[in-house]
């Protein structure tokens, strides 16, 4: 089964990102996109502000895996965090999206102390850039995504690579059987 967060590790993290803490909205902000496009740490950290497109809600990945480009898009949620986080942030909004309490742009020691940080304040174990990839390529399947399009947002060369971290839970393959029987959708 592939590994990908639950119901209340979302409620508990998302309450962790609303605190007080002085990085409070960059690590909403990353959460999000991370949640939102399955990207991984090294595209995350990678990413200036120039590569973000806030009219479309497109990020442009310059130099993914095999120094491959490509676009990936987000939701109102993830465009409404960066916002909030860029507002917070400017003037010195220049560089990388992503930076430092200092300005710096985020590195992914960084961006894996961030992660274990809101972890530990939200109770829950093994918060990684990947477990977020997981969560994003089943959820999105889930939702009526298919393999094809998931292939392209996920950067993958071939189609056995994004099944293979799109696997779907069994309860996910039983309930479909159920709901798509044609004996009992045919009412025979």
């Amino acid at each position: 089964m592939a590994a990908e967060y639950s119901k209340p590790w979302k409620t508990r993290t998302g309450k962790t990102t609303q605190s007080q803490r002085p990085t409070a909205d960059r690590d909403r902000a990353i959460l999000l996109v991370l949640l939102d496009t399955g990207i991984r740490a090294s595209e995350l950290c990678n990413l200036m502000l120039y590569d973000y497109d806030d009219q479309r809600g497109r990020l442009h990945i310059q130099h993914g895996k095999g120094d491959k480009p490509r676009a990936v898009y987000l939701g109102d949620r993830a465009r409404k965090s960066i916002w909030r986080y860029l507002a917070e942030r400017r003037p010195k909004a220049v560089g990388s999206l992503f930076a430092t309490k200092t300005g710096a742009p985020i590195e992914r020691n960084n961006l894996r102390s961030t992660l274990q940080g809101i972890a530990k304040l939200a109770g829950v174990q093994d918060l990684t850039v990947h477990k977020f990839r997981h969560t994003f390529a089943i959820t999105f399947l889930r939702n009526g995504g298919n393999v094809a399009e998931l292939q392209r947002i996920l950067g993958h060369t071939t189609i056995q690579m994004s099944l293979h971290y799109a696997r779907l839970a069994d309860v996910d393959i039983e309930a479909a059987g159920k709901s798509y029987s044609p004996a009992d959708n045919w009412r025979l």
